[in-house]
């Protein structure tokens, strides 16, 4: 956790830098995450407190040999289930989001997006892969019989938001895994959501992560 880029500008950020610092070493652990939670129980229960403190610094919690032990977990759990690993590009270009149009959702109505012009046209830094996503399975799948196929992704994403989503800090840039399923009909497409969700349940089995279904 990179505190050397933070500059606190009240002593309830400082406090906070403090707490997470004295805790660094337990809160490296998947077990006890909840080090971190009571240490913001501590502070103002407003979020807004916190929110541009935590813009760029919790990416990551762990360290990289933890990461890569928790990418092999998601990599092997979807691989069982013929997914496709894959890598879709990170700076997107503008003209894919207005055939989606989504352009301006993300960055006027949400402004969600960063994004960049120049002498080669405008683009946007992916803050999702739907586009993308759609773009190559359209170039690839050229027949129903090579359906159904799904591919994923781990890897960085960038967004602009204002606030928390979900009571959950998610720092400017955070790495995430995506998938994204083509399906021939709507009941292969509930197979593959089922598949999906039963190979999500044994990532998080493995990862010692208890969690509560809520469909």
């Amino acid at each position: 956790i990179l505190y050397k880029n933070v500059l606190a500008s009240n002593e309830k950020e400082v406090e906070f830098q403090s707490l997470v610092v004295e805790n660094l070493d337990t809160i490296i652990t998947l077990k006890n995450l909840n080090v971190l939670e009571k240490a913001i129980k501590k502070l103002d229960k407003t979020k807004e407190n916190l929110s541009h403190l935590l813009e760029f610094v919790l990416t990551p919690f762990f360290n990289k040999k933890m990461i890569n032990k928790e990418k092999n977990i998601i990599i092997e759990e979807l691989d069982k289930v013929g997914c496709i690993q894959v890598e879709f590009p990170k700076l997107q270009p503008k003209k894919i989001w207005e055939q989606s149009n989504r352009w301006d959702m993300y960055t006027k109505d949400g402004d969600i997006m960063f994004t960049l012009n120049n002498n080669l046209g405008e683009y946007g830094l992916a803050p999702t892969a739907e586009e993308c996503a759609t773009l190559f399975g359209a170039n690839r799948l050229g027949s129903y019989k090579n359906l159904p196929a799904t591919y994923y992704q781990i890897g960085e994403k960038f967004r602009k938001e204002i606030r928390c989503r979900g009571y959950m800090f998610r720092s400017r840039s955070f790495v995430m895994m995506d998938a994204y399923s083509f399906d021939k009909t709507e009941e292969d497409m509930l197979n593959t959501y089922n598949e999906l969700k039963d190979a999500y349940f044994r990532i998080f089995k493995r990862l010692g992560i208890d969690i509560v279904p809520t469909i």
